[in-house]
């Protein structure tokens, strides 16, 4: 049944239609003219019979010229139109893939791993409590950890969970031992300038690559 109802469709050829179609593709789709014209004469090759060529260029030009209105852009539609809740205007919310982040709302994220998958350990300050979780959805958008083979390989070290430090003064001593440990460094001073660097990486996400590149 349905395949019969689509062959009346494509039989059934008239320049209203294609006006729709172009005006549909020109100013709804908001395809090129040379796209919305091999769209519209791929159409035109399912009709019986087909309009001519300089038809569809005409009709084409003139969904360009007159500027058919559809849903938000018709007048009586938007005097009725509920624009906020409105799914069309909205559309897909964004996937952004990112290490950290500062949402809106205050909260801090920041991508771990507990040896088998990658989440986002999420700071509220408002209450001081940490949560666990795969993604953030916002009003805007949605935020999801980075997937790289380099955590799973273990180039790249995550955090699996969150630690009071106490302070900067503890933090920054336990990270100057752990260098001191595994590097030797020509003095104390470069030392310390490593250790503020590893500070750095957590400001600047980008740093390492930064620097490297400027070298």
């Amino acid at each position: 049944m349905f395949f019969f109802f689509f062959r009346f469709l494509a039989d059934f050829s008239t320049p209203s239609i294609h006006r729709s179609t172009a005006s549909y593709l020109l100013n709804f789709r908001r395809l090129s003219w040379s796209k919305a014209l091999a769209k519209l004469k791929a159409w035109n090759r399912r009709n019986s019979p087909p309009l001519p060529e300089k038809e569809l260029e005409n009709v084409l030009k003139s969904a360009q010229v007159h500027k058919y209105v559809y849903g938000c852009d018709d007048e009586l539609l938007k005097a009725h139109c509920n624009q906020t809740d409105c799914p069309i205007i909205k559309g897909p919310k964004k996937i952004i893939r990112t290490p950290s982040a500062e949402l809106q709302d205050g909260r801090l994220i920041e991508q771990a791993y507990d040896g088998q998958n990658v989440f986002f350990l999420v700071y509220d300050p408002k209450t001081g409590s940490v949560e666990k979780m795969e993604q953030i959805e916002t009003e805007d958008c949605i935020y999801r950890p980075l997937k790289n083979p380099d955590v799973k390989n273990g180039l790249t070290l995550l955090p699996s969970k969150a630690e009071e430090y106490e302070s900067e003064e503890k933090i920054f001593q336990k990270v100057y031992d752990f260098l001191n440990r595994w590097h030797e460094a020509p003095n104390d001073f470069e030392r310390k300038l490593d250790t503020f660097y590893v500070f750095l990486t957590y400001v600047y996400d980008l740093l390492p690559r930064s620097l490297t590149e400027g070298l």
